[in-house]
């Protein structure tokens, strides 16, 4: 006899299995969640000027700096057997089309979730953040888990008990209890979707947790970070959004897309973060759902095996290989229209892509390892509904010249550099030197990760080159993130670049909004490239490159070559 039970009542739906009752009401939110007979949704906590201060279990989007709710105009039960019960709440009437999905299984623990979307109009719509939210009573929920950290979280009314800082970052008398430094922020317990098997809030009795189970409806690559968790037993989703390296969200007539399923897994006992990481390897194993029979949604699995080599040559470092839509400069972080799969190569080249959703691809790579900066264009390739493809090897052209000297290696992040191993905090940006002077020959680690506005920072190398060249020479600046000073400000960022004390090159990035966000390792990848007339370098003595900006620059990897 199956224990799922469900009535349903003027747009009010109560679920129900032996262990979890989940209480829905007509806008789509919980009222209730019952785990084991303990109620989890009382005494929700929330800023005051949050119309959803009180709600939970939520799915919102913003429009213009406003926050709009789905609003549900339709309630469709979708399946009502022995082994589930399946609910819709649909929004037909909005710009946003959407369709919220819920899912409980028999003689489980778990609630399954998932949003349709579409374009409901005949021109784009521009969307700054799309996602859920799940609020949990912070009495019983108070430490937070990602793959990063744990840590205490607090409520939001001891949040702005402190000094403020900038958006929900707060100096705090007891700050240390919550995060790295007396200074918190919701942007602590941020993380990249492709490291984060689960994540949640947990108490000394129970947990919740947040299991995607395949991260590539999150698009973006694998350098996609966001918001995952903060203050006020809050657990978010954000299925879309312009935080950390990404742009709005502009959404093209005829678009729509399925988010998900994902797991929202209850425990308790002693060891629920082990517990939590068993069912998330369980539910990556079970992808793609069979049980799910909706448009857009596949079904099917494939693997994609294949080699890389550069130049015809076996790559020398690992490579990131990426499957995306096709995207302007080859930034596909900024892609959040479609799906995008990746994995790194071995040391002979060879990857393997799995659960690979058929569909036209363009495949994009970059070096984590070594001198080749940017990211490139590979091939356009077509997944289709075989299980494995074999796509032998793809050759990566690239032109290749002689590099004086590097700073870091080329990873697209700040990986290597001083304070890029350490947790998310505010502190960090203000940590580094403000005038800093490197001498090339020191080691990389010496470097920081960041540059702030606050003075030049200046490198000296001598003695590198040949009187009797006739190349020019090339100055690559490869940046991890370019994020402007001011969080409110809308000019962006400006880098300026002097060789021996002539200004050599200005350029200005679009604000990647990520360093203020403590985002460590990074934010949205830009190069510069510095023309260096040949005469303009001394062969024989001291030479100097001075960089200086008005925001903050992360490093990803510094060189100095022979130009074309």
């Amino acid at each position: 006899m199956s224990d799922l039970k469900l009535s349903v009542n003027d747009g009010r739906v109560r679920m129900s299995n032996a262990n979890i009752q989940l209480v829905l009401n007509a806008e789509g939110k919980a009222d209730s969640l019952i785990f084991h007979g303990q109620e989890l949704l009382e005494n929700l906590k929330g800023e005051k000027a949050d119309p959803d201060a009180q709600h939970t279990f939520y799915c919102d989007y913003h429009v213009k700096g406003k926050t709009v709710n789905i609003k549900p105009n339709k309630l469709v039960v979708i399946e009502d057997s022995t082994d589930r019960i399946h609910v819709a709440y649909i929004d037909d009437v909005s710009q946003l089309g959407v369709a919220y999905h819920f899912i409980l299984p028999a003689k489980d623990d778990a609630i399954y979730s998932y949003v349709k979307a579409w374009n409901n109009t005949q021109s784009m719509i521009k969307v700054d953040e799309f996602r859920t939210v799940y609020r949990l009573n912070h009495d019983l929920f108070y430490l937070g888990k990602n793959h990063e950290r744990i840590g205490y979280q607090p409520t939001s009314a001891h949040m702005i008990s402190g000094s403020r800082i900038q958006d929900e970052t707060y100096e705090l008398d007891d700050g240390s209890l919550y995060s790295n430094s007396k200074i918190y922020s919701k942007y602590d317990y941020a993380g990249y979707f492709k490291e984060n098997d689960f994540w949640g809030q947990f108490g000394h009795e129970y947990g919740f947790w947040f299991i995607p189970a395949n991260r590539s409806y999150y698009d973006g690559g694998p350098l996609n970070q966001d918001l995952l968790l903060h203050y006020d037993g809050l657990i978010l989703n954000y299925m879309a959004s312009s935080h950390l390296g990404k742009d709005q969200f502009k959404i093209p007539v005829g678009w729509s897309k399925v988010y998900g399923p994902w797991c929202l897994y209850l425990n308790e006992g002693k060891n629920k973060i082990k517990d939590a990481q068993i069912r998330a390897k369980k539910e990556q194993a079970n992808w793609p759902y069979q049980w799910v029979n909706e448009t857009g949604y596949f079904n099917e699995a494939v693997t994609i095996k294949g080699k890389i080599k550069i130049n015809q040559q076996l790559p020398k470092d690992q490579l990131q290989l990426v499957l995306s839509q096709a995207c302007s400069n080859n930034d596909f972080l900024k892609v959040q229209d479609g799906y995008s799969f990746d994995a790194v190569t071995n040391k002979q080249g060879d990857f393997v892509l799995e659960k690979v959703r058929p569909g036209n691809y363009v495949v994009y790579v970059y070096s984590i390892g070594g001198k080749i900066v940017g990211t490139y264009k590979l091939a356009d390739k077509q997944v289709t509904g075989e299980s494995i493809q074999d796509w032998g090897t793809l050759n990566w052209r690239i032109k290749e010249t002689k590099t004086i000297w590097q700073i870091g290696e080329s990873t697209h992040t700040t990986a290597g550099f001083k304070f890029s191993d350490q947790l998310r905090n505010y502190i960090w940006q203000d940590s580094v030197p403000a005038n800093y002077d490197f001498e090339i020959g020191a080691a990389d680690n010496d470097w920081y990760y960041l540059q702030n506005d606050h003075g030049v920072w200046k490198i000296t190398f001598s003695g590198q080159f040949s009187e009797k060249s006739s190349k020019d020479y090339e100055l690559i600046l490869a940046f991890a993130g370019e994020t402007q000073k001011d969080m409110q400000d809308k000019k962006g960022i400006t880098v300026r670049v002097a060789v021996n004390d002539r200004e050599a090159q200005v350029k200005s990035f679009v604000n990647d909004k990520a360093a203020y966000r403590s985002a460590l390792r990074s934010g949205s990848y830009g190069l510069m490239k510095v023309k260096i007339a040949r005469d303009s370098l001394k062969p024989n003595s001291e030479n100097t490159i001075r960089i200086s900006t008005n925001g903050y620059l992360l490093y990803d990897t510094l060189l100095l070559t022979e130009a074309d």
